[in-house]
Order: C-alpha cells, then sequence, then structure tokens
C-alpha cells in the first residue's frame, strides 16, 4: 500500500512548480482556486494556443494533435484535452474513426471538477469517432481519472526507456537506429558512444471507450 511517484530530473530542473502542483494535489493539499465546470465554455483552439498552454501546464508539453478543445472560463483557457491519430512512435497506427486523446491539463492555480468530463462530452457529440484510446502514465497516477470519465481499462504497457543528455530527455523514437548504422553494434551502445544515457519510465495503462451507437 505504498504509493511510488517517479519524478525525472528534467522535471524537477525546468518544471518544478508544475511538479509541486501535482504532489499538492495528489496528497490533497492543494490550495487551488475552485471553479465549477458548469461555467466554463468549451471551444476549438488554435495549435498555438494549445501548445502554449500545454508548454506551460503539462509535464510532456507540446504535442502533435488534430483537435485542441480548451475550457474557458471568463474568457481565460483554464484547461485544455487534445486528440490525435494513432502514432507509430507509441505502436499504432491511424485507423479512421480512432482517436487518441493525447493530453489532458488544467492551469495548477485553478481546480475545476468536472471539466475533462466537459471537455470530453464535447469531443464526443461535435466529432466522427469509433473509439477513443488513451494512456496513463505510471509514473503519476493510477488511472481514477480515466474510469471517472467513463474510460474501460484495455491492458498495460511495460516500461520504457527515453534517451537523456544534457539535462535533456529525448523519446526513444528520435535516437532509434539508423540504416547507415553497423548492424552488429546495439543502438544503445551507438546511442552511449554519443554521450546519452538510458532513462527509464514505469509504463503506462491504456484505456479505451467504444462507441455503441
Amino acid at each position: 500500500n505504498i504509493r511510488l511517484i517517479q519524478i525525472f530530473e528534467d522535471e524537477w530542473l525546468f518544471k518544478k512548480e508544475l511538479v509541486k502542483a501535482r504532489l499538492k494535489q495528489i496528497l490533497k493539499k492543494s490550495d487551488s482556486l475552485r471553479i465549477h465546470a458548469r461555467n466554463c465554455e468549451i471551444r476549438e483552439i488554435s495549435a498555438r494556443e494549445k501548445n502554449n498552454f500545454l508548454g506551460e501546464y503539462h509535464l510532456q508539453g507540446k504535442d502533435v494533435s488534430y483537435i485542441n478543445l480548451g475550457a474557458f472560463f471568463n474568457n481565460e483557457i483554464i484547461s485544455v484535452m487534445t486528440f490525435s491519430r494513432g502514432s507509430i512512435s507509441k505502436g499504432s497506427k491511424p485507423v479512421s474513426g480512432k482517436w487518441e486523446l493525447n493530453r489532458f491539463c488544467i492551469n495548477y492555480i485553478y481546480h475545476v471538477p468536472g471539466v475533462a468530463s466537459k471537455l470530453l462530452e464535447h469531443f464526443k457529440r461535435n466529432y466522427t469517432w469509433k473509439e477513443i484510446f488513451s494512456y496513463c502514465d505510471l509514473r503519476w497516477s493510477r488511472g481514477d481519472l480515466y474510469y471517472k470519465i467513463g474510460f474501460s481499462f484495455s491492458g498495460q504497457t511495460p516500461p520504457n526507456y527515453w534517451y537523456i543528455k544534457d539535462c535533456k530527455r529525448i523519446h526513444r523514437f528520435s535516437l532509434r537506429k539508423r540504416r547507415d548504422e553497423p548492424k552488429d553494434i546495439s543502438e544503445t551502445f551507438l546511442r552511449i558512444q554519443e554521450g546519452y544515457n538510458k532513462i527509464w519510465d514505469c509504463g503506462n495503462l491504456k484505456f479505451k471507450i467504444i462507441n455503441k451507437d
């Protein structure tokens, strides 16, 4: 019954206030301002607005997404949810009607119960979809939010690795072995020779919703 939170060094160095805010939420010590989701307006936002918000309030930062939804309170974006097609880097391919809920975050100075559900319901009502899936980072979460907003558990992925150099963490897909590199030398050895080190996460839980209409 011990819950372990794994924090990467770059998160603590470059997004310390966001890390502190998430830890306060987990420990139920948050002093965020409470806003009701019913007082928020949901509308589509630009890629620039979305990436600026994710860069400040999501630990993974900006993403590549096709649909970007913002929750507005007094004309201020306070929460964002994005949707993308399947990604080869995550082991899936784009399929018509199948969407990944890629990012969700809230401005940490606010506590907005129900906003994730409101954003998701807006997507479900206004866009064509057959399935929505998403991944929960086990370093930080046990997936409680997904169950609350109607997702079902569909599997667990094993721990995966990143490369790190000069305190910058780089997705393994960006440094996978190239065709012009020696076949008898491993990717790991080649990257270590280039000055990179490996760092591992805790894997992910996968969740999905199937459209039965």
